[in-house]
């Protein structure tokens, strides 16, 4: 019996990450095509990624994204897209525009990571026919869609566009955060889908359920493609980072603060020092502490399925924290103050993402 065709569209390694779960609960039985994105700050590397997991028979690398495109080719897509929406031909021009991947008639399961892009888009835009599935692409999954054209949108070209696209019905945006009306054909997987608050999807179910996932496998898996440390069970600290030049220009005096907190709190214990890819901060602790320094393309999500996680440190609220059991592990997020005073808006978005991540007051901790 010929086996079905899957393709997936990956373009960092949190969305491989979550897709090798996927793969190990529900997609063994399909002959698999990854689709590989160019990252905005990298350019494209995930298909390396994929050629080490070893499942999929056939890897497409790509340098295009439609947010990457000259202006000019954007508005000759933009006119293209517009003239087939006016005449009721979203779905003829999504055809067109997967077949330059795979020929349209040759896949029955199609996998994206995102709303907010125009290639998985197009997938999207053609769920009414075929099989589609959206993973979780982070803290933005849990937040409100627009619906209604906003009046400061109309002076920003590219959160018009977003606008435009989601109406017609190819794609949105992650600046404009247009609801995107073709996703109500599509299955959602989300690591805490109860605290969804767009919910136009055909089901929404749970991320990273380990109970109707191939273990051995998925540890497999990962083994291949992550350079995960070797011969440990249990990790006393998983302490992730955050890049905070986002916020001030000399972030040394985070950097210290972070290291004495860890200093002070975690002697004689083993740490996997998990940096943000754009962390470029140098951090020194205690002789006494062990530090495992992870290569900075590793999902942090991984090492609390695959270890035995005893506390984790968080110097920001990140959607990580959703692979975190609070019952087994013991979560800190740190706050800094001094970020606060420099950076004026600090204090808001940090309240935003611990209301989003639904973290309780005493896992934080002001330093």
């Amino acid at each position: 019996m010929k086996r079905k065709k899957g393709i997936v569209v990956v373009f960092n390694p949190q969305s491989l990450y979550r897709f090798i779960w996927y793969y190990c609960a529900y997609g063994k039985n399909y002959d698999w095509t990854a689709i590989c994105l160019p990252n905005d700050y990298k350019g494209e590397y995930i298909g390396e990624y994929c050629e080490k997991s070893g499942i999929f028979s056939n890897i497409i690398r790509t340098s295009i994204r439609f947010s990457k495109l000259s202006i000019l080719r954007k508005i000759q897509l933009s006119v293209e897209m517009f003239l087939h929406a006016i005449t009721g031909q979203q779905l003829k021009f999504c055809k067109k525009f997967i077949n330059y991947f795979i020929p349209y008639d040759e896949y029955d399961i199609a996998v994206v990571s995102t709303e907010e892009e125009v290639i998985p888009g197009m997938f999207i835009g053609v769920s009414s026919e075929k099989k589609t599935v959206i993973l979780e692409d982070g803290t933005l999954d849990y937040t409100e869609k627009k619906s209604r054209l906003q009046i400061r949108d109309v002076a920003n070209l590219w959160n018009l566009l977003g606008y435009l696209l989601s109406k017609m019905g190819y794609a949105s945006t992650v600046q404009s955060r247009y609801a995107f009306n073709k996703t109500k054909f599509c299955e959602k997987y989300a690591s805490k889908p109860e605290l969804m608050k767009y919910r136009n999807y055909k089901s929404l179910n749970k991320l990273g359920d380990m109970d109707v996932c191939d273990k051995g496998l998925y540890k497999e898996i990962l083994k291949r493609i992550y350079p995960l440390p070797k011969d440990i069970n249990t990790i006393d600290v998983v302490l992730c980072t955050f890049p905070y030049t986002d916020f001030v220009t000399d972030d040394s005096f985070v950097t210290s603060k972070i290291e004495t907190y860890v200093n002070e709190n975690y002697r004689d214990s083993i740490i996997l020092l998990k940096k943000h890819p754009r962390d470029k901060a140098d951090y020194h602790f205690d002789s006494s502490i062990k530090v495992i320094e992870i290569e900075q393309t590793v999902p942090a999500e991984i090492f609390f399925s695959y270890f035995k996680v005893k506390s984790a440190v968080f110097t920001w609220p990140s959607s990580i924290l959703f692979s975190v059991d609070e019952k087994q592990c013991n979560i800190k997020v740190l706050y800094l103050e001094q970020v606060n005073a420099i950076y004026s808006e600090y204090r808001s978005l940090y309240i935003n993402c611990i209301q989003m991540l639904n973290i309780h007051r005493k896992n934080i901790i002001w330093i």
